[in-house]
């Protein structure tokens, strides 16, 4: 959430003001487009085409689904900026223009901010990209380079090259050799490059650098780098240049080490994969962000642009991600949620006053437990009681109310101490009908001063409890808490149980059997007990489902961010389900009310609930989502990505392919199956018997099932050193090769053309 930036900044401090203000980004069209506006300069009226800049943004994102959709719904907030006490325009996009450009507004910025305002640019450009490799299981190498004694070449460097087939351009970065290596590198082998006397190995570094790493450049022999860049082409020779022909692509970040000290990177190139450098360099790059970049392997891995599905879900706060079995949907679908809700408060959401009144509900479970089963949340005591009738009347609209229930044995949590819920009173009233179980039996008020409650936190799955706290007023009825101390014990142990961050997620599958009463509200029964008669009934009673109690806690927490994960959503009856839900769930209907059927309440859709949905399109026994309720969502598709392999073992990339490729000329691309069949304990097989395990248990077994009518296209499938076709209409699994790595070898190259 942006903070307050307090007065009015200046006029020209604005966009240095928004830079610094606005948390990480999700994406970096809005500081690269600054950047590259800015980098127009006075003369070219701080403006660019668009096409040229949704041009630039692919070349620095090394081409991941960038286009002029994505550019300007991520730059149309420049165009209206509003944080509280200031309204600027920091943007202008002019449509009228032949062709469209995108225009900073020189009024929002001074020329001597111009070196921090691309600072503050380049340090969100570099964390998101460390941030998106390393969500796809990729860490990027550092690499130091002398740019020539004394950076004789440090200019040539930064004259931007374009790329004739793409025409994208970027600056560059070089070596040379002491040799005869005026060749391309990419016309030998690398064994030949080995065998090259002298430094052959930096020319082999050189060569295999990926889009993607970092360069830090040198200007002379001094400590300290002068830039940093990413590269964004690979290797290629440039036969025109008068020196340094062999060459990279890179974009500068304009951001210098000073600090970096280390004899060798005076050298010409060098790698700084076991010097130590790499993570120092990585760390001053990122700052704070320096934990991303700690664990090479085991990296969690997509399937998705995570940055992109995010922008899509934000924009219309439903979405569904669809897919064949084992392409980590459920995986990707926590991801996100995880995402979504990382900003949230680390604290207590609700900022209570100490200057407030404070009070504690102590009751008997049989109206205490009806009275939380219920919305609102009612509560009374007994004007002929003057003590607490004094209370009632020092309660006031705002003041915050314990929950408790200290009776041991009594009601579900059978502790003594605790604190089930906690409230803010709403009004006060005065109680004209029967309301709790004794009143009805008696037909009378008992409790005529009553109160409304707006509950801050829903009963929790464990109650808290307070046995370590003192005098608190843990007797029966409604009492002042007039200890301060005690007060802050309370918010502070409260806080601790709130930032757990499993109150922000809910995870849930659906199922034929799933219904609209667990998912928004329902009648259930409950065994309750007489306090003075101490028998047992069964009392009916309307109780919210996991769905509604989301939204409870999302609307009284309007700061943060919560998420409701559905798994399998099209395996129940979604229109059931659902119920009213179909009208208020969608983004622009968020706000609006409908009566729920049950209690009969107005119930709308907090802003700041998103919900999360997966689907296995490979389910053909399943009605596809409803068509109405689809309408109200995105849908992502989540595919098989054999790339997330390449770290496997050899062969195992090909082989997905293959299968897929087989799969998908005699069924659907969404019967193909996920990279996920051949990965284990997350991250791609390594080993031939883990290998064999899967193929045995998971992946047959899946292309049985696609196949199980019609044995020809099983056998066009499979090989004959799978199954054997002689004693079964279906064939039998062959036994012998799942503890032959030899047979199993020739079976899959059989079958799917491919050498392990």
């Amino acid at each position: 959430m942006t903070k307050n930036p307090g007065p009015d900044p200046d006029k020209g401090n604005r966009l240095l003001e928004f830079l610094k203000r606005t948390p990480e980004r999700y994406a970096i069209y809005q500081p690269y487009t600054i950047r590259i506006l800015l980098e127009q300069g006075k003369e070219n009226d701080f403006s660019m085409e668009e096409s040229k800049i949704v041009s630039k943004i692919k070349s620095l994102t090394l081409h991941r689904q960038t286009n002029r959709t994505d550019l300007r719904a991520n730059l149309e907030s420049l165009t209206s900026v509003k944080d509280y006490t200031w309204h600027s325009d920091l943007v202008f996009f002019d449509d009228e223009h032949d062709p469209p450009i995108w225009k900073l507004n020189p009024d929002e910025f001074d020329e001597f901010q111009t070196e921090e305002i691309l600072k503050e640019c380049n340090k969100e450009i570099v964390k998101f990209h460390v941030k998106n490799l390393i969500e796809k299981n990729l860490t990027p190498d550092v690499y130091f380079i002398r740019a020539g004694k004394d950076g004789t070449w440090y200019d040539e460097f930064l004259k931007n090259t374009q790329d004739s087939e793409s025409s994208l351009d970027w600056e560059t970065a070089g070596i040379n050799y002491g040799g005869d290596t005026n060749f391309d590198l990419n016309s030998k082998s690398d064994d030949d490059i080995g065998n090259l006397p002298n430094y052959s190995i930096r020319l082999l570094w050189f060569k295999n650098i990926k889009k993607g790493d970092i360069v830090a450049i040198k200007k002379n022999n001094t400590d300290g780098i002068a830039d940093t860049g990413i590269v964004t082409k690979e290797y290629f020779f440039d036969e025109g240049a008068t020196s340094y022909h062999h060459r990279i692509g890179v974009k500068y970040l304009n951001i210098s080490i000073p600090q970096i000290v280390d004899g060798d990177i005076n050298q010409i190139f060098k790698s700084t994969e076991k010097s130590g450098l790499q993570d120092e360099v990585l760390k001053h790059l990122l700052g704070d962000k320096k934990d991303l970049i700690d664990k090479k392997q085991g990296t969690d891995t997509l399937s998705v642009n995570h940055d992109r599905t995010i922008e899509i879900l934000r924009r219309k706060k439903n979405i569904i991600l669809s897919g064949p079995p084992g392409t980590g949907k459920t995986f990707t679908a926590k991801k996100i949620a995880k995402s979504l809700v990382a900003s949230n408060s680390t604290s207590s959401t609700h900022q209570f006053d100490l200057n407030k009144n404070y009070f504690m509900i102590n009751g008997g479970w049989s109206n205490l437990g009806f009275s939380l089963s219920q919305e609102p949340f009612i509560w009374a005591t007994q004007g002929t009681d003057p003590s607490t009738k004094a209370v009632w009347e020092r309660l006031q609209p705002g003041d915050v109310v314990f929950v408790s229930n200290s009776k041991k044995d009594h009601g579900p949590f059978h502790s003594e101490k605790v604190i089930l819920a906690i409230g803010i009173c709403v009004k006060k009233f005065m109680g004209t009908q029967p309301y709790w179980q004794d009143e009805k039996e008696k037909n009378k008020v008992i409790y005529d001063y009553r109160f409304e409650l707006k509950l801050f936190r829903p009963i929790p799955s464990k109650a808290i409890q307070f046995n370590s706290i003192g005098g608190l007023p843990f007797t029966k009825g409604f009492n002042a808490i007039a200890n301060e101390e005690n007060i802050k014990q309370l918010l502070n142990e409260i806080s601790i149980n709130w930032s757990d961050g499993s109150s922000y997620i809910e995870n849930i599958t659906f199922h034929q059997s799933f219904s609209y009463e667990e998912f928004l509200e329902g009648i259930k029964p409950k065994v309750v007990q007489d306090d003075k008669t101490k028998q047992r009934f069964i009392d009916y009673s309307v109780e919210p489902g996991v769905f509604k109690k989301l939204c409870m806690r999302a609307e009284i927490d309007s700061d943060n961010t919560y998420a409701m994960i559905i798994d399998e959503i099209n395996r129940g009856n979604i229109s059931k389900i659902f119920g009213e839900l179909i009208t208020i769930i969608e983004n622009d209907k968020r706000g609006d009310e409908v009566t729920l059927s049950y209690s009969g309440e107005k119930f709308s859709v907090p802003d700041n609930v998103y919900v999360i949905g997966t689907m296995n399109t490979a389910d053909q026994s399943l009605t596809q989502i409803d068509a109405a309720l689809k309408r109200r969502f995105s849908t992502v598709e989540v595919m098989p990505d054999s790339s997330i392999l390449e770290d496997g073992m050899n062969g195992l990339k090909e082989l997905l392919d293959a299968i897929n490729s087989k799969i998908r000329e005699k069924r659907t691309r969404d019967n193909q199956i996920g990279h996920a069949y051949f990965m284990h304990e997350g991250k791609p097989i390594d080993n031939i018997r883990d290998l064999r395990f899967a193929f045995a248990t998971d992946v047959i077994p899946v292309l049985r099932d696609y196949f199980y009518a019609d044995e020809d296209e099983l056998r066009d499938v499979l090989s004959d050193q799978f199954i054997n076709w002689n004693d079964d209409a279906r064939g039998d699994l062959i036994d012998d090769w799942q503890d032959d790595d030899g047979k199993f070898k020739v079976a899959i190259k059989s079958a799917f053309h491919v050498q392990l």
